[in-house]
């Protein structure tokens, strides 16, 4: 992972991806993010360039350099359904993410398709699956998320109910709760397993126990511009402080 990069920009910045938008020097923050992972969690880290109301659209929220024709974003609704978009070239050889069908999860397709990718808003805080295609080399990859920095982030998470967060920050931290209940979960993708995950509890003695094992961690570091599963018992927040 690397540290957010300080773009000067004296007129205008290329956004994530084609159109020129006006910026201020010094807007522009970049993650780069590392991994050999088919499916990964993915932090969203960043408000877009081109609205100022605090969210990035799918067709901005990562660059699609380094990635392959077919790979996919998937986005989870609060239903526990998903939108799926999947990155496809037009005639000119450019990418772009068209919308798929909106997915159950477990279930096949519904009659409903996911909205279009322009207009899909994320929240810095919250998280998606990107997930590697048939295109894919299988190997260790660069991707890059960017766009406009921001320097507070809470996220809101429903008690009984399995929510995508992530780091938004440029430092590997721990995340704090607001509420931790004992049985809290989280869900770390686990990178030593094709499709493994490490999962925590919160237990009754104020740490999170590391599945299978009495190994604690209070709580578990999550590594920048990544994200993970929350499932707490109680309605809570994950902040994170990054000073």
């Amino acid at each position: 992972m690397k540290k957010l990069l300080s773009i000067a920009v004296c007129a205008s910045a290329v956004a994530a991806f084609g159109s020129n938008v006006e910026v201020t020097l010094g807007e522009v923050g970049v993650t780069a993010i590392t991994s050999s992972l088919t499916n990964i969690v993915v932090a969203v880290s960043y408000k877009d360039l081109a609205t100022d109301d605090g969210n990035i659209s799918i067709s901005n929220v990562i660059k699609t350099a380094n990635l392959a024709v077919g790979d996919s974003i998937r986005v989870f609704k609060a239903n526990g359904s998903y939108d799926a978009y999947t990155l496809i070239a037009d005639a000119s050889g450019n990418l772009n993410w068209a919308a798929n069908l909106n997915w159950g999860v477990g279930a096949t397709s519904s009659e409903s398709a996911a909205e279009a990718p322009d207009s899909t808003t994320l929240t810095a805080g919250t998280g998606f699956w990107l997930v590697r295609g048939p295109n894919w080399n299988g190997l260790e990859t660069t991707f890059y998320i960017y766009g406009k920095p921001t320097t507070s982030v809470t996220t809101r998470v429903a008690k009984d109910t399995a929510t995508l967060v992530g780091n938004p920050t440029q430092r590997n931290l721990s995340p704090t709760f607001s509420s931790k209940v004992v049985g809290d979960r989280v869900f770390i993708p686990d990178p030593t397993k094709t499709g493994g995950q490490k999962f925590y509890t919160y237990s009754k003695d104020g740490t999170w126990k590391a599945s299978k094992s009495d190994f604690s961690v209070v709580p578990p570091v999550i590594p920048a511009g990544t994200g993970f599963w929350y499932v707490p018992k109680a309605e809570s927040t994950v902040s994170w402080s990054d000073s």
